[in-house]
């Protein structure tokens, strides 16, 4: 089985993860790397950690993917505003500014539907007071 914790250039150093989330999936495939190794005629562990191995780096795939798809996204909606704006905003700041403007949107939109809601009611009750009075002294 590959190795997909350690280099491969297999000098047997390890890398230098800097970060904890390297740190953490760099230990976790190791470990499946381990039981695997230690069960090697066992299918079901087989499987286990070879199945473990593929989700990371489907996952990974995903990742990159879905940055991919917002650096072009958001890199397309920058250009329509660069004219208006000199500053260059970070990716992580555009995507902020974005997500900060759709949920004021929507905000929006909830208050808005909220006091329709309380015009309707209102209007409701004095229609029912209107037909109440009509009928009692008509």
């Amino acid at each position: 089985m590959a190795s997909y914790a350690s280099p491969s250039d297999n000098s047997g150093s390890d890398y230098d993860f800097k970060t904890i989330p390297g740190q953490l999936v760099n230990s976790g495939l190791q470990g499946l790397k381990d039981l695997a190794t230690k069960y090697k005629d066992n299918e079901v562990v087989g499987n286990l950690a070879v199945g473990g191995i593929a989700d990371v780096s489907k996952t990974q795939a995903n990742t990159g993917l879905a940055a991919a798809y917002n650096d072009a996204f958001l890199g397309s909606l920058h250009k329509f505003s660069a004219a208006q704006n000199e500053n260059q905003a970070t990716t992580a700041q555009q995507l902020a500014s974005y997500q900060s403007g759709l949920e004021s949107k929507r905000e929006q939109e909830t208050i808005d539907r909220a006091d329709e809601s309380k015009e309707r009611g209102f209007q409701n009750q004095v229609n029912r007071i209107d037909q109440f009075s009509r009928r009692q002294f008509g």
